[in-house]
């Protein structure tokens, strides 16, 4: 494609790592593959590069390879099982949570130490993909903060939690991107 400027990153996963289907992107266009160290072993991702590698030579033209770091997580204390609905309106406690703590609808436990102090009225925090939503109620007081739900939704497992970025201090890179690097 002679004079085109633009550049094409395809995400690469388990369901393109069929050598005919990475050859197919790269045929199709595809300049550099990205694969996520976020996920899996980090043995799977060396294996996912080789394929690349192979298949950008079958196909005769040089494919980049770019690896997503996971970065710093922040994630709450576990849910139950079934997980718990947050209805819009409602009100949740943040406390800082241990890996041995439970986070309940009322009680939600941030696996992060000092985050809660650092947060102010009406700063928002996003749960999980962002589908849950609050917003900070009152001033921090004893390791514990208020906030409002302001769009709802199921939360299960361990979400991560999004926190004001300005205040809050994360380390990057981690030392595991540093070991997955």
């Amino acid at each position: 494609m002679p004079g085109r400027r633009t550049k094409i990153v395809a995400t690469v996963g388990p369901a393109s790592d069929p050598p005919a289907v990475l050859q197919g992107l790269f045929e199709a266009g595809a300049d550099m593959a990205r694969v996520g160290l976020a996920h899996g072993p980090i043995e799977t991702t060396i294996d996912r590069i080789a394929r690349i590698r192979a298949a950008a030579d079958a196909v005769g033209r040089p494919v980049g390879v770019m690896a997503d770091l996971p970065g710093p997580k922040v994630r709450t204390a576990p849910f139950a099982e079934d997980g718990v609905v947050l209805p819009p309106g409602a009100s949740v406690h943040l406390v800082e949570g241990g890996s041995g703590d439970h986070s309940t609808a009322a009680v939600i436990g941030v696996q992060l130490a000092g985050a809660l102090s650092a947060l102010r009225p009406g700063d928002r925090i996003a749960l999980g993909d962002g589908g849950v939503a609050l917003v900070v109620a009152d001033e921090p007081a004893a390791g514990t903060v208020l906030a409002s739900v302001i769009s709802g939704g199921i939360l299960r497992g361990r979400p991560g939690v999004s926190l004001p970025d300005d205040r809050i201090a994360l380390r990057s890179p981690t030392d595991d991107d540093l070991r997955m690097l």
